[in-house]
């Protein structure tokens, strides 16, 4: 299992001390869930998803750009600052605490996109992002997650190309997760892989990185 108190964006870097991997994400959520694609500007919305989340839309990974790992499932959305913080699946109490501090930090909504082995494999990915209202209020997440991850044993590596972004990640023995944070105007953003240390054909720190750049150039077309 995933350790409690770890916050959704810090989850995968968690991946490199569990030994259950990703296997305890959440697919569903209190919020709207989509299948969309895309650029944010030509996604459509789910039925009951907020106007507000069209700007999140499309800024997560799609099939191709993480090598050896396809989107599976529905994306998860946060349509407010209560259920995003739901999804982390922290105690009451956390659970209350992560809401308030999201809210002080001008939390608008956010994506969390599932990645899975195309071949079957154990390996898991996760793409997310997150808007607040101000880029100073991405930036606090951004050090905050980073933080949340080295506490957890993740060590630093460098991901050129994207300004400002930190690379995070290790191996614990059993489990191996490699991590790229960034923030980018009001958006933060984690890109990542975990899988049972060993596992043939899983992505490497280089293909998360690689992820990353492309997901960052994407954004910048």
């Amino acid at each position: 299992m995933v350790p409690r108190g770890v916050t959704l964006s810090g989850i995968v870097a968690a991946l490199v001390l569990s030994s259950c991997g990703g296997g305890s994400h959440k697919t569903a959520t209190s919020g709207a869930s989509s299948n969309a694609t895309g650029p944010p500007s030509t996604v459509a919305l789910p039925p009951g998803a907020p106007p507000a989340l069209r700007a999140v839309f499309g800024r997560v990974l799609t099939a191709g750009e993480l090598a050896g790992l396809t989107p599976q499932g529905r994306r998860v959305l946060g349509i407010n600052a209560a259920s995003w913080a739901h999804d982390q699946e922290l105690p009451p109490t956390q659970t209350a605490t992560e809401a308030r501090r999201l809210e002080h930090l001008g939390f608008v909504g956010a994506v969390r996109e599932r990645l899975a082995s195309a071949t079957g494999g154990p390996a898991e990915g996760l793409s997310i992002v997150e808007q607040f209202r101000s880029p100073r209020a991405a930036d606090t997440e951004l050090v905050a997650q980073v933080k949340m991850g080295k506490a957890h044993g993740a060590t630093a590596f460098a991901v050129p190309s994207i300004p400002g972004a930190r690379g995070f990640g290790g191996s614990s023995g059993q489990t191996t997760g490699y991590n790229v944070a960034f923030a980018d105007g009001s958006y933060y953003y984690l890109v990542g892989a975990g899988f049972p240390s060993g596992t043939p054909n899983a992505p490497t720190q280089a293909e998360v990185v690689a992820a990353a750049q492309h997901l960052y150039r994407r954004l910048h077309r």
